[in-house]
């Protein structure tokens, strides 16, 4: 049985990318598991992350105390820093508009997390880390590195045209850049290829996606 936690949560999301490329044949078959990048060959570095917003509230919470906060000022600060909102119960906002608490964290207040947006901004927040960490500290042996990333964001194909272009800026003054960048949406999948400053998208892809979710699990669990 493969219980979930934040740990394996992780692994399996780097597993389920890395087998989803495969199945579009976007990486090596070979891959194997590494640290630094988290899959690589003697050819090919393949790094995954998850730009998914609602993680940060989630590492964020995990260092409180759910019935001894101490500073509930300090508290609600942090989490409207990031991009969280809190209101008090009292307000008349909370009833005119019929708000409701997505974070259940304090008697006297509601905490709404953001919902999934339709922009690229996390996405690219990541990217950013990532490509910096590329600069600094994996394996130079590695002469060509992808960037896998999945998201839950909704986007349409004329965003995708703009992304290639804030793509390009976010590597531009790196010595070492992704050769490809593949995000692994709900529902379509992109592959950026930083090489020819182009782009393909494969779409209708969640029936794949939920197949090899299942998959993934399965190979986790007999591991």
């Amino acid at each position: 049985c493969y219980i979930m936690n934040h740990d394996s949560d992780k692994i399996f999301f780097e597993y389920l990318i890395k087998n989803m490329l495969q199945n579009y044949n976007l990486v090596d078959n070979d891959l194997y598991k590494s640290e630094k990048p988290d899959f690589k060959n003697a050819n090919l570095g393949l790094e995954i992350t998850r730009a998914d917003q609602t993680l940060e509230f989630e590492g964020f919470i995990s260092k409180y105390n759910k019935d001894n906060i101490g500073n509930i000022k300090k508290f609600n600060k942090n989490f409207e820093k990031l991009g969280g909102r809190v209101l008090r119960k009292t307000d008349p906002v909370v009833k005119i508009l019929g708000l409701h608490d997505t974070f259940h964290y304090h008697e006297d207040y509601i905490y709404i997390i953001p919902g999934y947006s339709e922009n690229f901004n996390f996405v690219n927040k990541k990217i950013k880390d990532k490509v910096i960490r590329l600069n600094s500290n994996y394996d130079e042996d590695i002469k060509h590195y992808y960037l896998g990333i999945f998201t839950p964001i909704y986007v349409l194909e004329d965003s995708i045209k703009d992304e290639l272009n804030e793509i390009i800026s976010i590597q531009e003054n790196y010595d070492k850049k992704f050769e490809k960048i593949i995000i692994v949406f709900i529902d379509k999948l992109c592959e950026f290829n930083l090489l020819n400053n182009n782009y393909n998208m494969i779409e209708n892809t969640n029936e794949q996606l939920n197949n090899i979710s299942i998959k993934t699990h399965e190979e986790l669990s007999n591991q």
